[in-house]
């Protein structure tokens, strides 16, 4: 049973509580108010926008996806190609063998100009040269006209794949953007799982050319998402030239590595054109090592391996 007393002294708590309250609203109000005036003066960074971020990832994973799931997905399509225009092995390999050879001897440059150009920007217009690219595959009547189409894809992947990976790092921060990096490896190893699976059902039912067709609506939503979600950025503390030097080496040497690789399947290591392409391009990387280290506005900053969720998620993708 409570006394007339407790229930006074309750009574007498709950009116001081209430005084002190008020008085402490101001710690509460003010702060939010200054935090809300200073992201309009753009002073502040916003709040983070869980929405936002969703569709963040959702976009920079889709459209990644689409570059790194294609290479596996077109080779299960070789042999239908192959029986379709009557081409040999050694030319129906460049199918695939010229999206590889463009998309890695270019990679840095296309992130050398998203950083200066505004990363969405490039993002999608790779998206959009992929697009067209993919349609450009799915209606070419000879080999020679599918290999172009495909290098034209491969000019599309080399934009906005590591364009994905910027607006990643420019639109999260701190552990936000360590957890948004690993669920971008996460869904980029789970998509390279299950993409060659439906591709192949794909080919199979629907036939080759709609492997290339499906890119263009999933191209279109990552566009639409980029432009509605995602806000331009891009590095304003560059004030120097851009690293001519530096991405011909880098074009050259990476080119050069990854055509030996290809040519060693059918000719050996032995010959000179493989050998020799091998030896040049690990001499222009060194030599782009050297460069980058006195350049003023690198292409590829060297300090950018010291940090350890840029190098993980590099080694995993």
């Amino acid at each position: 049973m409570v006394s007339h007393e407790d229930g006074t002294d309750r009574c007498t708590r709950a009116r001081r509580a209430g005084r002190n309250g008020s008085r402490d609203l101001h710690k509460v109000f003010i702060p939010a108010w200054t935090h809300g005036f200073g992201v309009l003066c753009g002073t502040v960074p916003p709040m983070p926008d869980v929405r936002s971020d969703r569709w963040v990832l959702f976009a920079t994973i889709l459209g990644s996806s689409l570059v790194f799931i294609d290479g596996s997905i077109v080779a299960l399509a070789l042999p239908s190609i192959q029986r379709e225009f009557h081409a040999t092995a050694a030319t129906i390999q460049w199918i695939v063998e010229a999206y590889t050879l463009v998309l890695s001897a270019l990679m840095l440059f296309g992130g050398a100009l998203g950083d200066r150009l505004g990363r969405r920007r490039i993002f999608t217009i790779g998206v959009v040269v992929f697009a067209i690219g993919s349609l450009a595959c799915a209606f070419s009547f000879t080999v020679g006209t599918l290999i172009g189409a495909r290098v034209l894809q491969g000019i599309g992947g080399m934009l906005l794949a590591p364009a994905s990976l910027a607006l990643i790092g420019s639109h999260f921060s701190g552990v936000r953007r360590d957890r948004a990096f690993a669920s971008w490896a996460a869904y980029g190893v789970l998509t390279s799982s299950l993409g060659p699976a439906l591709g192949g059902l794909i080919i199979d039912h629907f036939g080759w050319r709609v492997v290339f067709v499906i890119n263009v609506p999933l191209a279109a939503a990552v566009i639409w998402v980029a432009m509605r979600y995602i806000t331009e950025s891009k590095d304003d503390a560059i004030d120097g030239p851009l690293d001519i030097a530096g991405a011909l080496l880098a074009t050259f040497g990476l080119g050069a590595i990854t055509y030996a690789l290809i040519t060693s399947t059918t000719y050996g290591w032995e010959t000179w054109h493989t050998g020799g392409a091998a030896l040049a391009g690990l001499f222009a990387l060194v030599l782009f090592v050297f460069i980058e280290k006195r350049v003023r506005a690198p292409i590829m900053p060297l300090t950018l391996f010291m940090s350890r969720s840029f190098s993980g998620v590099n080694a995993m993708t």
